[in-house]
């Protein structure tokens, strides 16, 4: 015996927790790009490498959301 009514509600809470959990992802991408640290604004400015044709390099933090995804 199949309850048909719990199964609609499961297949929603099936798609609403994903989304949630997206959102939350997504909005602490925006809120904290990286973690902060004391060496962080030197760390932007620095340049570590230096590559042919004009590109360079610096050791800046790893952004959070690149970390999760």
């Amino acid at each position: 015996m199949r309850f048909f009514d719990l199964l609609n509600n499961l297949h929603i809470f099936m798609y609403l927790f994903p989304a949630l959990g997206f959102i939350l992802v997504f909005g602490l991408a925006l809120a904290y790009s990286h973690f902060r640290s004391q060496g962080d604004q030197q760390r932007f400015i620095e340049i570590a490498h230096r590559y042919p044709e004009g590109l360079e390099s610096r050791d800046a933090p790893f952004p959070l959301a690149m970390t999760m995804i």
